[in-house]
């Protein structure tokens, strides 16, 4: 009865992907159109994002582009942004067995080709880097370029 129950909350968190206005249906609409991804961190992968979702690890900003902010705890406080007195992030996606998570900050899309301006850049790295610190966050991570796919099995995915 516990696989049913799992298996069903699985379901409606995939149903989320295709629900206008959802963080997770931002994931998958602002997610390259053959975004990189696998069954391990090496996302060798290349596939169309609709089915991209269907992997745990996939690239999810586009190249040239940032419109997420990720940030990965290694460490089992998925909740610590609400000690850091930082707003609350679009989307956690925790590991069930580790207890470590991805947060997930949802950005206006932020250019960073050659052709970009660099202040827009630098402030996105300001604030990455200061929410980083806060969050005790890998800094070595620097969203991505791939990272735990939300509302895939594998994680417990929270939508806030």
């Amino acid at each position: 009865m516990a696989g049913t129950t799992a298996q069903t909350r699985d379901n409606q968190t995939a149903d989320r992907f295709f629900q206008s206005g959802t963080a997770l249906n931002r994931v998958l609409t602002e997610a390259p159109y053959l975004p990189r991804c696998s069954d391990d961190k090496t996302a060798t992968r290349v596939r169309p994002r609709e089915y991209a979702i269907r992997y745990p690890y996939m690239q999810v900003n586009r190249p040239g582009f940032v419109s997420w902010l990720i940030f990965d705890l290694d460490h089992t406080k998925a909740m610590i942004w609400e000690d850091a007195g930082l707003p609350a992030p679009n989307l956690i996606v925790r590991n069930r067995q580790s207890g470590h998570s991805h947060l997930y900050y949802a950005i206006p899309p932020v250019c960073t080709t050659e052709a970009a301006r660099s202040k827009p850049i630098a402030y996105m790295k300001a604030v990455y880097e200061a929410f980083a610190a806060r969050l005790d966050a890998d800094t070595d991570f620097h969203s991505g370029p791939v990272a735990k796919t939300p509302g895939h099995p594998w994680w417990l995915t929270h939508e806030l």
